[in-house]
């Protein structure tokens, strides 16, 4: 490879690097952005909810060795994370418009 070659190999690989790192970035930030988050707070939400699956489930297993034992940890757990996930849950952008109706 002549030292010509090789130097406009060398100064497309910048380029590269920041097309790359950028398109990395956005796999950090675009699904959280979608749910009005930033990648901190949804990094603490998910994790929150997956450790309350954790011990949602083990106390599903508990019951089924022992059915007298966690009658209703598992289903409240579902319950408690669906009021979170699904029912409870406002997004910014709908913020402003339930503001507006109560205020009629």
């Amino acid at each position: 490879m002549s030292n010509t070659a090789c130097m406009a190999q060398n100064a497309q690989t910048p380029s590269l690097v920041r097309r790359y790192t950028l398109s990395m970035l956005h796999h950090f930030t675009d699904h959280p952005a979608s749910v009005d988050e930033t990648y901190t707070e949804h990094l603490a939400t998910a994790t929150g909810f997956g450790f309350s699956m954790i011990v949602g489930g083990l106390a599903c297993l508990v019951h089924g060795l022992f059915p007298w034992l966690c009658t209703r940890t598992g289903s409240d757990t579902i319950r408690a994370l669906h009021h979170r996930m699904v029912t409870h849950r406002t997004t910014k952008s709908q913020a402003p418009q339930a503001q507006a109706a109560e205020a009629d």
